[in-house]
C-alpha cells in the first residue's frame, strides 16, 4: 500500500492512499505540514487495509511503516523530517 503526499502550495499538502491501482483513502483536505498529512490520513485508513504502507513525498521514498506507527504524531513528523532532508539532498545535487 502507498501513502503518497503532494505538496499544492508552500503551506498545503494533500495525501492519497492506494492499494495498487485502487484507491483506497485521500486525506480530503488540505494541511499545513507533511507530518499532518502524513498522520491525518494514516489514522483515515480504513481498518482492513490498516496494516503496513510506504510512504511517498516528491517522488522518493521514506520507507515502510505501520499505518498505527504513523497515526502518531511524533512518528509522522520524523517520518515528515526525514524526507524533507532526502529530498533537500537531492535537489542540491541537481
Amino acid at each position: 500500500m502507498l501513502l503518497s503526499v503532494d505538496k499544492v502550495r508552500e503551506d498545503a499538502f494533500v495525501a492519497h492512499v492506494r492499494y495498487g491501482s485502487l484507491p483506497v483513502h485521500t486525506s480530503g483536505s488540505f494541511h499545513g505540514s507533511l507530518a499532518e498529512a502524513i498522520c491525518s490520513t494514516a489514522s483515515g485508513i480504513p481498518s482492513p487495509y490498516a496494516g503496513f504502507v510506504e510512504v511517498r513525498y516528491a517522488g522518493v521514498c521514506g520507507g515502510t511503516y505501520s499505518v498505527q506507527q504513523l497515526g502518531e504524531p511524533t512518528a509522522a513528523s520524523q517520518v515528515a523530517d526525514h524526507l524533507i532532508e532526502v529530498v533537500s539532498a537531492l535537489r542540491t545535487r541537481q
